[in-house]
């Protein structure tokens, strides 16, 4: 679409001009745009495009959940087919975004919840079967997870297979080996895919990964059923085989060990959650505190002590403060007053809350609950067509804040991420971040055009993405930029988590899928290695100086214990 935008014709409403402004995002067959309570597809090569035939089969799929097309869109004389309509879902995270630790535990997500999102999962699958329907390409990035982390969407349903239409598109990384071999997919083959995406969920590693001494190709060890259940794989740190479901174990191992292809059995109750035990002597993590729930946030107070946050109370050094309510965000006052931002529901719909605990009243800023997250201790929350910064002052025995305009963003476009602002325009990738209070930047990344930007984290101007390129299985990107000028470098590594903090005394640290990356925060610098972790690890920051982890319901500190290869740097 050109910058003056075009013009569609919608069946059953008639005419739409589409612009700039309605740009949702781009894909792998064309671009997405938003109208009203819709969104509409619309294919670069409109001899691509949904038959109508296909259209109506895809429409008996009774699910409200399954974001089916409900019209075609047309464009030029003669009409000519170019894309097609659905229901517009606003919010929510792509399923692979809940397979890092480090999200799960940025937003709190306890096993419960990862057991009610697989069932909800499952539904979608059986209710497409209802329908004499396959998904084929059950993967995950065509599943929507909620913003309440209560339901599942399935989108991108043009590609399915339905009676009279084969399927267009299959990802091989859930592509059952059997339907492969025999070249036809079926029902059985869609619960093949199921039992990879959730294996995924509950321990955030790829049923054919982690390191087997003799078979590496994740195609291999899928022709060979060797899955990750076998005792000779190796599974990386941030994986986490405890918090597999005790009632799909055996369905699991059938499945990606055999050639079992049916529904899983119920699953009434989930996992207990796993016991974060204290490594042995000798590592190098030092236990500073043990919270009642994981720990969700880690902050520094304005005299280098140590804050955080669960989905049940707040603590400072260790001490519990007070009580917290679920999904909030701890800030804190130049002065080291805490306050928490909440979602309270109105007539008007969700707006953003301030809790001032100590003070015991609520600051309202009359801005819309929309995505926020917490730098340095500041607030960010995205209001529309900006990200607004929340600034707190102390005012005597009160706290008050003001809300001022940090970054100007499109509306459709823009994802807010933990400190980073992902925005496309018309397909062109910007990042927005803030290194320090009162500063916000904002970079052109052309390597990201045409691919998802499923998470991201950023300390100072290092930034940690957790991209899924075209076509491809996911990766974790690092980006360091110059804090004076638009300069930066990018490298590229497997995995999905996006922990990472930066010392002030020059020193970076990122979260991989097995290790610990070490390296200088400006672009270019050379010193990179990898290290051991010691044990989990599920949120980085500093503290005085210090990295400081979270794993569970612990915080440590992470220390050299003069090892080379298993230390971080000394200060």
């Amino acid at each position: 679409m050109s910058a003056k935008g075009t013009t569609v014709f919608l069946a059953g409403e008639g005419r739409v001009r589409l612009g700039p402004s309605d740009f949702i995002a781009r894909g792998g067959e064309g671009a997405v745009y938003a109208h009203r309570d819709l969104a509409l597809k619309i294919y670069d090569d409109p001899d691509r495009a949904l038959p109508a035939g296909k259209l109506q089969e895809l429409q008996a799929i009774a699910d409200p959940k399954v974001l089916a097309p409900t019209a075609l869109v047309k464009r030029g004389r003669p009409r000519r087919v170019v894309g097609y309509a659905m229901r517009r879902l606003d919010g929510g995270h792509p399923l692979c975004a809940l397979f890092a630790q480090s999200f799960k535990q940025r937003h709190g997500l306890t096993p419960d919840h990862l057991r009610r999102i697989a069932l909800e999962l499952q539904a979608r699958v059986a209710s497409v079967h209802r329908a004499a329907a396959t998904v084929v390409d059950l993967n995950d990035m065509n599943f929507l997870v909620g913003p309440g982390f209560d339901d599942v969407y399935a989108i991108d349903v043009d590609s399915y297979q339905t009676p009279s239409y084969p399927a267009t598109a299959f990802s091989p990384a859930v592509t059952d080996p059997l339907a492969v071999a025999r070249g036809s997919f079926d029902a059985g083959s869609d619960w093949f895919a199921f039992a990879v995406l959730t294996f995924q969920l509950f321990t955030g590693l790829h049923p054919f990964r982690g390191k087997h001494p003799l078979h590496k190709r994740v195609s291999e060890r899928m022709r060979r059923r060797l899955c990750a259940l076998d005792p000779d794989v190796r599974w990386p740190t941030t994986a986490d085989r405890d918090a597999l479901l005790p009632a799909w174990r055996d369905w699991w191992r059938a499945v990606l060990a055999g050639d079992h292809r049916e529904a899983p059995p119920p699953a009434t109750s989930a996992a207990r959650r796993p016991r974060h035990k204290a490594p042995a002597t000798g590592t190098r993590r030092r236990e500073l505190a043990i919270a009642e729930a994981p720990v969700r946030q880690l902050l520094e107070g304005p005299a280098g002590e140590l804050w955080y946050l669960t989905d049940e109370g707040y603590y400072r050094e260790g001490r519990r403060l007070g009580d917290a309510p679920p999904g909030a965000h701890l800030l804190l006052s130049p002065g080291g007053r805490p306050l928490l931002a909440t979602t309270v529901t109105e007539e008007s719909g969700p707006r953003l809350r301030l809790l001032d605990p100590g003070g015991d009243r609520a600051l309202d800023l009359s801005l819309a609950a929309g995505p926020r997250c917490v730098v340095d201790g500041q607030l960010y929350a995205l209001h529309h067509r900006e990200v607004m910064a929340i600034r707190l002052h102390d005012l005597g025995s009160h706290v008050v804040a003001s809300a001022t305009t940090a970054l100007r963003v499109v509306p459709h476009a823009t994802q807010l991420h933990d400190g980073v602002v992902v925005q496309s325009v018309l397909g062109a990738t910007y990042l927005g971040w803030f290194p320090r209070p009162g500063r916000a930047r904002l970079l052109r990344v052309r390597a990201l055009d045409g691919t998802r930007v499923v998470d991201a984290a950023a300390a100072g101007d290092v930034l940690v993405l957790h991209v899924r390129p075209k076509n491809g299985e996911s990766e974790r990107w690092r980006i360091r930029v110059d804090p004076a000028r638009d300069d930066f470098d990018l490298a590229r590594y497997a995995g999905s988590e996006v922990a990472v903090t930066v010392l002030p005394r020059g020193v970076a640290v990122s979260l991989s899928e097995d290790a610990l990356e070490v390296f200088p925060p400006l672009p270019h610098a050379s010193g990179h290695r990898m290290v051991d972790a010691g044990g989990p690890v599920e949120r980085l920051t500093s503290v005085a100086g210090k990295v400081l982890c979270a794993a569970g319901r612990r915080v440590y500190r992470l220390q050299s214990d003069g090892q080379p290869r298993q230390s971080l740097p000394s200060p």
